[in-house]
């Protein structure tokens, strides 16, 4: 959600009722919802300091009205962060397959003992059931049971960073006595795992 919130800033999005901040506020929630299906129109109207009825109103009120050059700039600046945001994921993902695939192949006798933690839900049916068995967001990506312990590894690539929650749940793990490593690279991850098992 931090991302929104720096592109609400730059569109410099506000709470008036002028037809431009209106239409602003639409593109911005349809943009977000198509890309987002676990986002509420509570959540929209939170990032946008308005009530959901409000959102709601505004959706069915304007949708007929809008055309692409009122929200031509509120368009390309989301799907260019989703963009962004997806790249980013792909190569998370390349990258934890890798270090996983380096790990089966090179101990297989400590096999389960490395694990992925699924965080992200297929759609909100999903996501809601997850929460409600106690899924919680912003856990580390991988966990390795060694010797009584827990491992925790969170991988990101060497242009992106934890964001603020994922550095509060960090911290409140680690004052639990968990250890917590974030990792950017093969070898960083490589670096970790046997900094634990040799």
């Amino acid at each position: 959600m931090q991302e929104l919130k720096e592109v609400i800033k730059v569109l410099r999005i506000n709470g008036t009722r002028s037809r431009d901040n209106v239409y602003k506020r639409m593109a911005f929630a349809n943009i977000v919802l198509a890309n987002e299906p676990n986002v509420t129109y509570s959540t929209l109207g939170k990032l946008l300091n308005r009530d959901h009825s409000s959102i709601v109103h505004y959706a069915r009120r304007h949708e007929e009205e809008m055309f692409y050059s009122d929200y031509k700039e509120t368009y390309e600046l989301v799907n260019q962060i989703y963009t962004d945001m997806a790249k980013q994921n792909r190569e998370e993902e390349r990258l934890q397959i890798q270090f996983y695939t380096y790990f089966h192949n090179t101990y297989p006798e400590y096999r389960g003992l490395l694990v992925y933690n699924l965080n992200n839900p297929r759609n909100a049916i999903d996501g809601h059931s997850a929460k409600l068995m106690g899924l919680r967001k912003s856990r580390p990506d991988m966990e390795l049971y060694w010797k009584g312990k827990v491992y925790l590894l969170e991988l990101k690539t060497p242009r992106t960073k934890p964001n603020q929650d994922q550095l509060d749940y960090h911290e409140k793990l680690r004052a639990e006595g968990f250890d917590v490593t974030v990792a950017r690279t093969f070898e960083e991850c490589v670096e970790w795992l046997e900094g634990v098992i040799l």
